[in-house]
């Protein structure tokens, strides 16, 4: 049987849907890593999950190619290979102009593409690639 810790990446984890399913993971045994686009608030929200299990904080701004790109080397070199990812990340913006479509694209659908497309590879086979979507 493989000990290895399950490790688990959830993006936009800070609140909401990706906290409590952070909290779910974590108390179902998986190691979860907890990506918010803002380190503070990574760290606070994982360190309210404490009595949950295994969770670590990261800082990852899905709609930043560095910033992905960056999440993903220190994930290949910091954890193997991963058991899941979970897109969560996700943005609902006031109004509706050029800027809102750039800025909600940036995240919704390119933020959730390139963290998928630097993740893909460490992805264990059989692993799960999840993603959340809302009705906003």
């Amino acid at each position: 049987m493989n000990n290895e810790p399950k490790w688990t990446v959830v993006t936009g984890g800070n609140r909401g849907l990706g906290l409590e399913t952070c909290r779910q993971l974590a108390r179902l045994g998986h190691h979860v890593v907890l990506a918010a686009r803002d380190a503070t608030q990574a760290h606070q929200a994982a360190a309210s999950l404490a009595n949950a299990g295994t969770v670590r904080a990261a800082q990852l701004d899905v709609s930043n190619d560095a910033s992905v790109q960056a999440f993903a080397a220190r994930a290949k070199n910091e954890l193997g290979p991963l058991h899941a990812l979970v897109n969560n990340a996700g943005i609902s913006m006031n109004g509706f102009d050029a800027d809102v479509v750039r800025g909600t694209l940036s995240v919704n659908f390119f933020g959730a593409l390139r963290v998928t497309r630097a993740l893909a590879p460490l992805v264990a086979d059989g692993g799960n690639i999840v993603m959340v979507s809302s009705g906003m």
